[in-house]
């Protein structure tokens, strides 16, 4: 008798004998490594791809239960018991008679269909009529739960196992997080500091150890660590993760077997191959931040020597700016891990220098592209903030440029007078000037408009303490007609589109000021609810036809 699998049965058909043990000596062999691992009710089911899956492998299990026990009921009272304790468990609300209940139409269906034990379908359907109020999609994830579930085998002491596994329950023991591998999500803190208190090295630097481990894993996509980045750019020595072990956990590290022998090998596999696939400098830079993250000072200097062939054909200005964000987050965070990021700052300054040439000549764009330009050059500034030894003067002469240049896009150039202003490099009256000539009238209403939304993006504070830059505003309004009002109106409005109702407050009681009124009053005007009339103005503007203007 052979016991296979419906595909083989072909070839036992074909009538040809099957071969002798002096024909089987003289095939060629190579020498293996066999190993057993884990699978789990998910992976027997259909409903992972398996296409001789079982559909309800845990609803099996309960009548292999009720057969050893000799009652022939005990499958479906567990089954709707274990479905009504899901719920409970998950803030839903199913009481005891309706379960009596479902059991009871379970029964009373099966008789319909000349049956004595309910079926899977007769359970179900009592389910969803019972405790999901007709609804299946209430109790859904409970069925799911119930008929497919969430259990995994096990390999006994001593049975072979993968040299990857091995590495894995070898580390989690040296790491002391083996009481982390519940089905239940567990929060893990941790302080990448050196811990003075302690005696011995490995107890000082156990946590950094620890998330280099992590990291590794999450790379690789096992599924048993989650990072949470709360405050990173704030606190690089701080790390929050979730750690929980789920039924796939064990076969995606056995999967990770053809990467590498080890955690750090098949990580340092998957990241290089990132490399040679990447064809963008920021998704080689993120390869650098994730080597980094992971400790593994090989696979910078690789990711490294892979984003210098790259960098000088870059053209684009926001993925520049974004792969110098990334770059600037692994030096100011490489110390606290101890891995060398000198090589790094040559690259670094390179590209940045080249953001700098470039970002002129990218200003010169429409408001959709104006966003990206603008995200990019914040991040640019950020780097320039944290990093002393980049061109400081170079970078405020590149933003004084765009500030004053007539010819770009207007937005990004109030946003460039914005970051002047927040680090003190414009005066008031240098500001005053600024905005007497983009808020002008011989200037378009919704460039001067545009300019102005963009120097509202930063510090709105230092904005609004500046009493000349309304002054500036309430004469630039009062000089436009009726229409180039109109049009002035609906960008103003997307500029203040984000401010708080206690800014908007603070800048009503200003110009109650310039206009000698009651600032309280003027400031309830303007939080005050819009009338009818007002309301439909303001719907109609982005109608508006401003051809004739």
């Amino acid at each position: 008798m052979v016991v296979t699998g419906a595909y083989h049965t072909a070839g036992l058909r074909n009538g040809q004998p099957g071969l002798s043990d002096q024909e089987i000596k003289k095939l060629p062999s190579v020498d293996v490594q066999k190993t057993l691992m884990p699978y789990s009710y998910y992976r027997l089911s259909s409903r992972s791809g398996y296409g001789a899956g079982n559909k309800a492998p845990a609803y099996y299990g309960l009548l292999w239960q009720a057969f050893q026990a000799g009652e022939a009921d005990y499958a479906a009272r567990s089954y709707l018991s274990r479905l009504a304790a899901w719920q409970r468990g998950h803030g839903n609300m199913v009481s005891s008679a309706e379960v009596i209940e479902a059991v009871r139409l379970a029964f009373s269906l099966a008789g319909l269909h000349g049956d004595q034990i309910p079926a899977l379908r007769d359970l179900r359907d009592a389910a969803v009529t019972c405790m999901g109020h007709g609804n299946f999609g209430e109790i859904a994830q409970a069925v799911a739960d119930t008929e497919i579930g969430t259990a995994i085998g096990s390999l006994p002491q001593g049975i072979s196992r993968t040299s990857i596994q091995n590495d894995f329950y070898h580390q989690l023991d040296s790491l002391n997080l083996r009481r982390y591998c519940t089905v239940t999500a567990e929060d893990l803190h941790l302080d990448l500091r050196e811990k003075l208190t302690v005696k011995s090295e490995k107890s000082a630097f156990l946590d950094r150890e620890r998330s280099f481990f992590l990291h590794r894993l999450r790379v690789l996509g096992v599924s048993f660590v989650n990072w949470q980045k709360v405050q990173q750019e704030k606190a690089t020595w701080a790390e929050h993760w979730v750690l929980r072990w789920t039924p796939e956990a064990e076969i995606e590290i056995v999967e990770a077997q053809l990467k590498g022998d080890t955690i750090l090998q098949a990580a340092s596999f998957q990241m290089k191959e990132a490399v040679e696939q990447g064809e963008s400098i920021a998704g080689v830079a993120k390869v650098i931040e994730e080597s980094f993250l992971c400790g593994m000072p090989e696979t910078v200097s690789y990711a490294t020597a892979a984003l210098q062939k790259i960098a000088v054909e870059a053209a684009a200005v926001e993925e520049i700016a974004a792969t110098v964000h990334s770059l600037s987050l692994v030096i100011q965070y490489g110390n606290i891990r101890k891995i060398p990021s000198e090589a790094l700052a040559p690259v670094f300054g390179q590209l940045f220098l080249r953001a700098c040439l470039l970002l002129p000549g990218s200003c010169v764009c429409d408001d959709n592209a104006s966003r990206a330009i603008i995200e990019g050059v914040g991040l640019l500034n950020e780097a320039a903030l944290h990093h002393d030894f980049l061109p400081e003067e170079r970078w405020l002469q590149v933003l004084e440029e765009i500030a004053d240049r007539d010819d770009l896009n207007t937005k990004v150039s109030g946003y460039a007078a914005a970051i002047l202003l927040e680090r003190g490099k414009m005066s008031n009256e240098e500001l005053e000037r600024k905005v007497g000539r983009r808020l002008s009238k011989g200037i378009p209403a919704d460039l001067g408009a545009g300019w102005f939304e963009g120097l509202s993006m930063k510090n709105r504070y230092a904005l609004i303490t500046r009493m000349g830059l309304w002054e500036s505003l309430d004469h630039y309004l009062d000089t436009l007609d009726d229409e180039e009002f109109k049009r002035a109106l609906l960008f103003l409005r997307r500029a203040f589109a984000d401010f708080t109702a206690r800014e908007k407050s603070d800048i009503a009681e200003n110009l109650g000021e310039l206009w000698q009124l009651n600032p309280q009053q003027v400031s309830e005007a303007v939080n005050a609810p819009l009338s009818d009339e007002a309301q439909e103005m303001l719907d109609g503007l982005d109608d508006f036809d401003f051809g004739d203007i």
